[in-house]
């Protein structure tokens, strides 16, 4: 056990190398970059001595020191042993001061961890828990923690010192994992010490993450012959005879063996000193360290070793009330024991505790008792710390290790106390629960009461959905299926499937889920509420793979059962599946009336799950397709705060792929990206995949605007690996669409035009319309190029339908360019360019600005077509599309040189007698407005008018568009148009400074336009 050191002048024998490591540690930490090492070593080996020196030196630095240890008997007590070190438990302690906030936060932290249990881990609530996404509060005590570091760190450097980690419970492991993921950025360092064994999964896993993100590992070997002689030397006061050396050799290198068996000699008074050197007489030595403490115990009466005995049953530290309690005897007679233990240096004090000075007499003092002598001890213990009131999961241990096999009452008693951890661990739940289920064996056992089967099965359908909860999908699945395929209790068919949807959900097995569900609904087992939500998740699957019809038909079945039974969860997951079909299908404004009513009527329920359900994802998607981001993004933030709130922080990872896809669309591709790698690192670390395939999907089309094309080939394998391993996933057309991208940027234009087309057909075939905007204008483009005029006339139409009835910019923005694009007609394309105005879509109005520019040079007015090139030139650039912009230089400066050539030629023809060139040039610049200028103006309003092959698209009047859709009055200013008062028009689109390698204002870094650029690609 680690304690305060009050001798920081002896020094430290043979760990000089290790103690030096660590203070370069301290220094990195005091410059803000903290790290977590782990020391580990055999028992005795000198674990704490070094730790206790370190944290001596740590405090002479100025680093606040706070300390604790886990406890073998204590692992099934959640956030046990981070607690305890950071001061929040019982044992924690810190030479310090508390500084202002301190204690708040610690009684905040304490709160969490004192919160009863919310729908639990029982059979009745898992499967409604389940459905509502809601596992309990484990990743908020985390949150609560690391932020608790986090304010320590903000008053100066610290140290937290945890002593004997292979004790620890799994959410302290957890907590670990996720502070060894942050600390490089805070001035704090975590030390860890730890035996070789045992090593739980969940430690060994703790272990490998932090080889991966840079933790430090020191092992702790066996003193060198030297180091164990001045060790010897330091006991005794002189130096050790070759004799007495031979003895002590037998320790192995191991500094407390050695010390014991040096005050086993001493004791026995073997050894002597003559001419200045300790030397021993012939003498019987101990075997083993067990017998060195056996005879160090020797000195003890009876009665106190038989106290410490009962002592060891409560673990490595107790209470005087404790040791009473079980001892059944009061403290008055306990006292005199409790004080010559501490005397002959077993115990010593610990605040209001008592602690043995060494985990390894413990262990000698509990190994020495007979089996059935500690079993009735932890039995009586668990019935007395039960009686007097202490939490179900501190007694658990006990429970353990006093239940026979077949001890219904002890499954029970370990069930209630899995109810209770769940709620801050479901991992410690899973442990309790896999206890349980070893002293409850399989099958009819004739020594087991009726009803036992019945009862193993209903203990692993709670154990899978706490596995569930703490993301271990597999155990979970492999739970589900071997119960399901052997003769079972009906009563648990329901929870058990259940689960298995939203494992297989979790993992984007799509098509597995909805095999599940089609074998589940036909099992008779099942109540009609579990069979409602089963078709409500059977909807909800459908949306996913585009089945359109089959999740409607779905979802009036649930609502139908739904609203008989009045299930407020399953009939809001059904209308919820409703509004995000009628979305799919282009009914906008239907889809979202219907996704507030499903929203609204979870508010209102009277069920907690219902309004815990993750609705928040469905209607921001909705919030995106009609322009609606930044609303989107605030309904977002919102629910992610909520579902921290609740401890629902392992299925966040939907929540950034959805934020990274709208951050997409509005232009923040630096944000877009940031969300997309917090969405993979959750989806690492709970195992939670949906919204993979798009969010690869997105990272690959922005590294191939902005140029990198190997980090946009390899997004989009990765995406094209994740839909492959997984099934059918949630807007897989984006994956195609990405491949199409890449692979026109390597020359393939042929393959790119089919990937793109077969996306196409892909959304058509399912009715999904929804995704025509996305993939129309770069199809139609690509088809014209392609010599597939026809296919580009189909998508046209398809787009002008959809867009006649959507009052969405984007969409009415993308039909126009599709119709500019397959027509060549720049009245399309500037009515595009206003029309997008209205929308947050930063890219595509640049692209469209780009395609009028183009247009318009090519029809000769090239004045015209300027300031849109200027506008998609800045565009690009506060994008850092740098592939865009080369492309951009290419295709404009080309046609401008043409252009050029007619100019003079019409000043020559002006020379001869014909003023109207120059004339009419000055004409459009000074009135952008009219005929097709940058706003696209009457000219533009007239275009449509004329048109007769699409359905009207009710464009904006001139001079309404909003001022966030203007980036240069954002405060951008254009290349070129220094001193120029606001609303005129440069005269030229060319950057004001000469076009140098790189961008035209000369930011590094950047693509000078090449005649060789290909001007078709995106």
């Amino acid at each position: 056990m680690l304690g305060v050191s009050q001798n920081p002048e002896s020094p430290l024998i043979g760990r000089s190398a290790e103690l030096s490591e660590l203070l370069l540690t301290f220094a990195r930490a005091a410059r803000g970059e903290g790290s977590l090492v782990t020391l580990e070593g055999e028992a005795g080996i000198g674990k704490t001595f070094l730790l206790e020196e370190a944290l001596s030196k740590a405090r002479s630095l100025g680093f606040r020191c706070f300390a604790g240890a886990a406890e073998e008997l204590e692992r099934h007590r959640p956030f046990g042993a981070i607690s305890e070190a950071l001061g929040i438990g019982r044992r924690g302690r810190s030479e310090e001061a508390p500084l202002p906030g301190d204690d708040k936060r610690r009684a905040a932290v304490a709160q969490l961890l004192a919160e009863p249990a919310g729908s639990g881990t029982g059979t009745q609530t898992s499967a409604a828990a389940m459905l509502a996404g809601a596992p309990d509060s484990e990743f908020r005590v985390v949150d609560a923690l690391i932020d608790f570091v986090e304010h320590l760190g903000a008053s100066g450097p610290v140290v937290v010192a945890l002593e004997d980690l292979q004790w620890s419970d799994p959410s302290t492991l957890l907590a670990l994992n996720r502070l060894g993921r942050e600390i490089s950025k805070l001035p704090a360092v975590v030390i860890a010490t730890m035996r070789p064994l045992p090593r739980s999964p969940e430690l060994a896993s703790l272990l490998n993450e932090l080889d991966t993100h840079g933790g430090h590992r020191q092992t702790l070997g066996k003193l060198a012959e030297a180091s164990v002689a001045q060790l010897v030397e330091r006991l005794l006061g002189a130096p050790p005879g070759p004799r007495l050396l031979g003895q002590v050799a037998r320790a192995g290198g191991n500094p407390f063996f050695a010390t014991e068996l040096v005050a086993a000699l001493q004791r026995e008074g073997a050894i002597r000193v003559h001419d200045g050197q300790a030397e021993v007489d012939a003498t019987t030595l101990p075997s083993s360290l067990a017998s060195a403490i056996r005879r160090r115990l020797s000195f003890l009466s009876d009665e106190a070793v038989e106290t410490l005995q009962v002592a060891s049953i409560l673990g490595s530290t107790f209470s005087m009330a404790d040791l009473a309690t079980v001892s059944d005897r009061p403290p008055a007679l306990l006292a005199p024991h409790v004080s010559a233990a501490t005397q002959a240096g077993i115990l010593r004090t610990e605040g209001r505790l008592f602690a043995f000075h060494h985990d390894l007499i413990r262990e000698a003092l509990y190994a020495g008792m007979a089996q059935p002598v500690r079993h009735a001890l932890h039995q009586s213990a668990a019935a007395v710390l039960a009686e007097a009131g202490l939490p179900p999961e501190d007694v658990a241990e006990h429970v353990v290790r006093s239940a026979v096999p077949g001890d219904v009452a002890a499954v029970e008693w370990l069930r209630t106390a899995a109810r209770q951890a769940g709620a801050r661990s479901p991992a410690i739940a899973a442990e309790l629960l896999g206890r349980a289920l070893e002293i409850l064996p399989p099958g009819v056992v004739a020594d087991l009461p009726e009803g036992s089967v019945g009862l193993r099965d209903a203990t692993l359908a709670d154990l899978a959905s706490c596995l569930l909860s703490s993301g271990y999908l597999g155990k979970a699945e492999e739970i589900c299926r071997s119960t399901l395929e052997r003769a079972h209790d009906p009563k648990v068919d329901g929870a058990l499937r259940l689960c298995l949807v939203q494992i297989h959900v979790g993992q984007g097995r799509v098509a597995r889920s909805l095999l599940d569900i089609d074998e589940a609904v036909q099992s008779p087992a099942l109540t009609e509420r579990e069979r409602g939500r089963l078709w409500a998740w059977a909807a909800t699957c459908r949306v996913i793979i585009w089945d359109l019809d089959g999740a409607a038909a779905s979802a009036e079945r649930a609502l139908a059962v739904c609203s008989e039974i009045e299930d407020d969860l399953g009939g809001t997951v059904a209308l919820a599946s409703l509004a995000a079909i009628q979305n799919l299908r282009g009914n906008f404004s239907e889809a979202l009336r219907m996704a507030e009513e499903a929203l609204a009527q979870a508010r209102r329920s009277r069920s907690p799950e219902a309004r815990r359900l993750q609705l928040t994802l469905m209607h921001t998607l909705l919030l995106i397709d009609v322009d609606r981001i930044e609303d989107a993004q605030l309904a977002l933030r919102r629910g992610r705060e909520a579902r921290e709130r609740r401890g629902a922080r392992w299925n966040l990872a939907p929540y950034h792929f959805v934020s990274s896809l709208g951050r997409f669309w509005s232009g923040e591709w630096d944000e877009a990206i940031a969300q997309f790698d917090s969405a993979m690192d959750f989806a690492e670390e709970v195992v939670v995949r949906q919204g993979e395939v798009v969010g690869h999907a997105v990272r690959s089309m922005i590294a191939l605007h902005r140029g990198d094309l190997a980090t946009a080939d390899r997004e989009a394998s990765a995406a094209e690996e994740d839909a492959q391993t997984s099934g059918p996933q949630w807007r897989a057309n984006w994956m195609m669409w990405a491949r199409a991208l890449v692979m026109e940027a390597q020359g393939k234009d042929d393959a790119a035009l089919r990937m793109l087309a077969k996306a196409w057909e892909q959304c058509s075939g399912a009715g999904v319309v929804a995704e025509y905007p996305v993939l129309g204008p770069d199809l139609v483009r690509m088809a014209l190029r392609g010599g597939e005029r026809l296919l580009a006339e189909e998508v046209t139409v398809a787009l002008e339908t959809l867009a006649a009835t959507a009052e969405v910019a984007s969409v009415k923005g993308a039909a126009l360019r599709c119709r500019g694009l397959l027509d060549s007609e720049p009245a399309a394309l500037l009515a595009a360019v206003a029309v997008y105005r209205f929308s947050p879509r930063k890219r595509e109005l640049a692209l469209a600005c780009e395609e009028a520019a183009v247009a318009l040079i090519a029809h000769g007015k090239g004045a015209d077509a300027r300031p849109l090139a200027q506008e998609a030139l800045e565009a690009y650039r506060s994008l850092d599309a740098r592939r865009d912009a080369g492309r951009a230089l290419s295709r404009l400066r080309g046609m401008d040189r043409a252009e050029d050539g007619k100019e003079e030629a019409a000043k020559h023809n002006g020379r001869s007698g014909n003023g109207s060139g120059n004339h009419d040039r000055r004409r459009r610049v000074g009135k952008p407005h009219e005929g097709g200028g940058q706003g696209g103006g009457a000219g533009c309003r007239g275009a449509l008018q004329s048109r007769h092959r699409a359905p009207a698209l009710h464009l904006p009047p001139h001079g309404a568009v909003p001022r966030l859709a203007r980036p240069r009055e954002a405060g951008a200013v254009l290349p070129g148009r220094a001193g120029r008062q606001e609303g005129t028009v440069a005269r030229s689109w060319r950057p004001a400074q000469p076009v140098q390698p790189g961008w035209p204002a000369a930011r590094p870094g950047w693509p000078a336009a090449r005649p060789d650029a290909q001007p078709a690609q995106r």
